[in-house]
């Protein structure tokens, strides 16, 4: 499931479309929310963007980590500022699995 979710826990937009073993990327080019951020990319640009991780490409709208071992300290600082910044998604989808995973049990 590929999701947006916002600073207070809340999934914005939500894309179901793909099995769990999907490549990531890919799922996120062929849904809606990519046409979308791709649509509203000069909105993005102006103080809005979404952090993902380094399973997705980088986009003008998409920060993901620095993925060279050989940084210095100004790149290792936004790889932790960007990692706290998806624990939101974490404690989301946590949520949601609390919540609504027993509908995938027998």
């Amino acid at each position: 499931m590929q999701a947006i979710i916002g600073s207070k826990k809340w999934f914005l937009l939500v894309s179901p479309h793909n099995v769990g073993s999907a490549n990531d990327d890919w799922t996120f080019l062929e849904t809606q929310l990519y046409q979308d951020a791709v649509t509203l990319q000069e909105e993005l640009e102006q103080g809005f963007w979404l952090a993902a991780d380094s399973a997705y490409s980088l986009h003008t709208f998409m920060m993901i980590p620095f993925l060279n071992t050989q940084f210095g300290l100004v790149e290792e600082n936004i790889n932790l500022w960007l990692s706290n910044s998806r624990i939101h998604l974490k404690c989301a989808f946590g949520d949601f699995i609390l919540c609504w995973g027993n509908f995938g049990r027998n």
